[in-house]
């Protein structure tokens, strides 16, 4: 049985560097705090403990979310792991049409992760990119699964049908 798999992360340079402006604006206020003669020797140790316990656990939680895609012959998957809940299951029986197009992820749903459009367009996980598997359901609702293997991924629905 043959099936399409696809794992992305977050890997965009600039994605970095804004979640890293949050983390140098705790470590600036941190350092002012500690400089202070206010401050007891404990106090210091929290406010320090806390704020690269937070560092860590944001960059932790980054390089450990990723959204799969798995196709087989019954069903597409697509979850994203690190997020609780974010999970489809889609019964091919349930569908439509699938379709690999282009879209605009900031304009029609808001950006790139777990995404809801109010513009009747429905959900969409996606990581980066413009690509993605537009699944049109039997009731008409959408559900858009971002992908970095167009080629592939069109090849291989081809081959399912």
């Amino acid at each position: 049985m043959k099936k399409f798999k696809e794992i992305q992360r977050f890997n965009q340079w600039w994605l970095w560097v804004i979640m890293f402006i949050p983390v140098l604006i705790l470590g600036m206020e941190a350092i002012e705090i500690l400089r202070t003669n206010e401050t007891d020797f404990f106090q210091k140790i929290v406010i320090l403990s806390s704020v690269f316990g937070l560092t860590l656990v944001i960059f932790s939680w980054m390089l450990l979310l990723k959204l799969e895609t798995v196709i087989d012959e019954n069903s597409i998957t697509a979850k994203f792991k690190g997020i609780p809940f974010a999970k489809r299951v889609i019964l091919f029986s349930e569908m439509e049409k699938t379709e690999v197009i282009s879209y605009e992820p900031l304009f029609e749903y808001g950006g790139w992760g777990v995404r809801y459009s109010f513009r009747k367009k429905g959900w969409c996980y996606n990581v980066s990119g413009d690509k993605g598997l537009l699944i049109t359901y039997k009731s008409g609702k959408t559900f858009m699964i971002g992908t970095q293997k167009t080629e592939e991924l069109t090849e291989f629905l081809i081959g399912k049908k």
